[in-house]
């Protein structure tokens, strides 16, 4: 077995394994895990870095560099100068999924520095061909792979679990009807007196996105599943209860921050249609 294999593909290859075995077990599902998810996917690419930075070697994987330029002693430096700033991107480009959930905009910063930082070394091959190129012991490449795989996955994992998102599912109760809206869904009232087949699921099926909004906190628009069709959906990604009703031959579907709260709204809805 080639040492390459052995040292950097295979460890990369049971710690994918891993990570995807443990968000479709005890994870909670894609759901629940997207920005790492996202990032188990990504990080070989981090590794390939690794490899390059720590063993002077893959060069041949870098397009666009005329490698017959370079001397034996000169193109291990280049790998390595390479692989070090690939390291450093794909750890920013790794953040910048999970950030992107959270903050749109600020993701797209955070994805295009990394994209900058991987090219750079392109564009200045010359810095790196004029190091010397320092042979890694095993102790080092093997505290370099724990940190590259940390610097990759643990920030996603982490973020997975924060919420900075603003958006919002917005329910008011009024005199006369409910007042319901969410993200891609305009702010609609429902009269009490028009609200039929009102039911709360415990587990409810969202089906799959027709048109709207998608992300691991809000789910909402036109969905479509098998018991409804076509529907209108105002939801709370990682809430699984969610109330829903008939209006003028539509179904409708809401939910809140977490099941109690799902619950307390069904309740007061109940009441209220019922009054």
């Amino acid at each position: 077995m080639q040492p390459w294999v052995r040292n950097y593909a295979l460890p990369t290859l049971a710690i994918v394994a891993a990570v995807l075995i443990y968000v479709f077990t005890i994870g909670g599902g894609i759901l629940d895990n997207f920005a790492l998810t996202l990032s188990v996917c990504f990080f070989p690419v981090g590794i390939i870095g690794l490899y390059m930075y720590a063993e002077g070697k893959g060069y041949q994987s870098i397009n666009g560099v005329d490698w017959s330029a370079y001397t034996e002693q000169e193109r291990p430096r280049a790998a390595a100068y390479v692989g070090k700033y690939v390291i450093i991107s794909m750890v920013i480009c790794c953040i910048s999924i999970g950030v992107l959930f959270h903050n749109i905009l600020m993701g797209i910063i955070v994805l295009v520095a990394g994209i900058i930082v991987c090219i750079y070394p392109i564009v200045t091959m010359e810095k790196g061909v004029a190091r010397e190129f320092v042979p890694k012991s095993t102790g080092a490449k093997v505290g370099l792979f724990i940190v590259t795989v940390a610097a990759c996955l643990v920030p996603s994992a982490l973020l997975d679990q924060m919420d900075f998102t603003t958006d919002s599912v917005t329910v008011e109760f009024g005199d006369d009807g409910i007042s319901l809206g969410a993200p891609f869904v305009a702010t609609k009232t429902f009269a009490y007196d028009k609200i039929e087949e009102l039911e709360l699921d415990p587990d409810f099926d969202k089906g799959r996105r027709m048109m709207g909004y998608g992300t691991p906190y809000i789910c909402s628009g036109t969905f479509e599943n098998e018991v409804f069709g076509k529907y209108t959906l105002m939801s709370y990604t990682k809430v699984k209860p969610a109330v829903f009703f008939l209006y003028d031959g539509r179904y409708y579907a809401f939910n809140q921050a977490d099941d109690e709260m799902t619950q307390q709204a069904y309740d007061t809805l109940v009441s209220k249609v019922g009054a």
